[in-house]
């Protein structure tokens, strides 16, 4: 049996938004028995499932695999930044909470665009590999101009 830490990690998360086993497996792209293998520690987890694993729980995948103690380490919206706003009229400050709320709702939509191109990806199988033979050159340069 596997070491079960990311399967009760993958738990806990799931609970705790209150998604069912059933809808985390379908995010996931496998079956509900595929979903509970992986949260028992009966099968292994896929670099891309837990890259996906992060963005569903919208964590790191330092802390989904116990590497990290903190859900966002290195999340733009963990920094807490004393910016000196004296000197400022009111409506100057509200304007810099505003730049600074448009620009946190640009990160959230580029992830979210992140999500839908990451579920549409297929795995790679061997038979989509180019050959590597054939792109490979074998010819030298004839002279140090060619170089």
């Amino acid at each position: 049996m596997l070491t079960n830490y990311l399967g009760k990690r993958i738990v806990d998360l799931r609970e705790a938004r209150d998604i069912k086993q059933t809808e985390l497996a379908r995010k996931l792209h496998i079956d509900k028995s595929t979903m509970s293998k992986i949260e028992s520690g009966d099968r292994k987890v896929y670099s891309d499932e837990i890259s996906a694993l992060a963005d569903i729980f919208d964590i790191s995948a330092d802390y989904l695999l116990g590497r990290d103690s903190h859900p966002h380490h290195d999340s733009v919206f963990d920094l807490h930044v004393d910016i000196p706003l004296d000197g400022m009229s009111t409506s100057q400050r509200q304007a810099v909470i505003d730049y600074i709320n448009f620009l946190k709702q640009q990160y959230k939509n580029e992830m979210e665009d992140k999500k839908v191109l990451r579920a549409d990806r297929r795995p790679i199988t061997s038979n989509s590999l180019p050959n590597d033979q054939d792109s490979e050159s074998t010819e030298t340069p004839e002279s140090e101009d060619d170089l």
